[in-house]
């Protein structure tokens, strides 16, 4: 049974035919603990693709209903209910909602029509926590900075692993990165530079007291840093955070820009991402290297263009790949609301609400 969108916040059941013409979409917004200096980034963002998701819509006649949802409150959001969605923009981060996700997208591939679809999916999220995407990475033979992985509780224990750590740092030059391994940074103590073991061993200190199990020690790449943004297929925009003042090229060709691009397209085939972005360095000889990567970033210079591009995305995927496919309302983009009623009532009685929203057995509803 389709559920709808109330005053109060919850969902109503409500016939299928009522609804023909309805999308719903959930809007699950990163918990604030996740947000490093970013809350009101990462909520703008959010807020502009749900606005643009609804105006794309109702060109083609549908409504968008949309829930938001912080990610503090994610308690409220049961599997059953989740799985009521056509729809669901994912920021999520913590362990618990993301195993829920995972269980609504394992579940929604039993039926077909498949819903919800879920943006990003929580294999993409989880390919971003660092230890994963530094792993993924360097399997993947992408230009990523040579690393090491430490567990901080052990930093006075053996012998050898105290030996190992000095040789890294002795070969990266005597300076490294220090960064929690299970997730983004989460205050700024969680990615610093260390110059030597003193320094390090304090850094390695505060992840022993926050719980940390796994912290990466990586090469520091010296060279001009490009943040980029990009909507898989349908947007790519970078700038420049950072101007070395040893290795910087001052100018960078269109062969750099191009190569930007498409080594953030690889990245995110690797790494399953829709909606992201991350940290390029430009060294002194004109390579590139990847330092970071975020799935659903802030889009702080593109928040419009992107928003526009999210949408596009996710009308591609639910309205023409499931909903529309079903219809013939494919190339129909001028439709009236009243059109897309009736064409859509073409496909008779249980079939028409399975085709349009993904109306769901009995099995897969429990």
């Amino acid at each position: 049974m389709l559920q709808r969108y109330s005053q109060n916040g919850k969902f109503d059941s409500k016939s299928g035919e009522e609804h023909l013409n309805q999308l719903l979409v959930l809007a699950i917004y990163r918990e604030e603990a996740f947000s490093n200096h970013a809350i009101t980034a990462d909520r703008a963002i959010m807020d502009e693709s749900c606005e643009r998701i609804c105006d794309r819509a109702e060109e083609f006649g549908f409504e968008v209903l949309v829930r938001r949802v912080p990610g503090e409150q994610y308690k409220e959001l049961t599997v059953q209910e989740l799985k009521s969605f056509h729809l669901i923009l994912s920021m999520a981060q913590g362990e618990d909602l993301l195993a829920r996700l995972k269980r609504v997208e394992v579940e929604s591939e039993k039926c077909s029509p498949s819903f919800p679809i879920v943006i990003n999916s929580v294999d993409a999220i989880e390919n971003c926590f660092r230890l994963n995407l530094s792993k993924k990475l360097k399997a993947a033979h992408l230009p990523y900075p040579e690393f090491l992985v430490i567990d901080p509780r052990e930093i006075g224990a053996p012998a050898s692993e105290s030996l190992l750590i000095t040789h890294f740092i002795e070969r990266c030059g005597g300076g490294v990165w220090v960064k929690r391994g299970d997730f983004h940074a989460l205050s700024d103590q969680d990615v610093v530079f260390v110059k030597g073991q003193e320094e390090l061993w304090q850094s390695l200190q505060h992840f022993c007291k926050e719980g940390v199990e796994r912290v990466i020690l990586q090469r520091h790449v010296e060279g001009d840093i490009f943040k980029f943004y990009k909507v898989i297929h349908r947007h790519f925009s970078y700038r420049k955070i950072h101007t070395s003042p040893t290795a910087s090229l001052v100018t960078h060709t269109h062969e750099q820009q191009q190569s930007m691009r498409l080594l953030a397209g690889r990245v995110g085939e690797e790494l399953a991402l829709e909606v992201y972005g991350g940290d390029i360095v430009i060294d002194g000889n004109g390579k590139l290297h990847v330092i970071d990567v975020n799935d659903w970033p802030s889009f702080r210079s593109s928040l419009k263009d992107a928003a526009i591009a999210v949408a596009d995305l996710c009308w591609d995927k639910v309205i023409k790949s499931t909903l529309l496919h079903h219809t013939d309302l494919l190339n129909k983009r001028n439709s009236t609301r009243s059109l897309a009623i009736a064409n859509a009532k073409e496909v008779k009685g249980a079939a028409a609400t399975q085709y349009l929203y993904g109306t769901v057995s009995t099995e897969h509803q429990g």
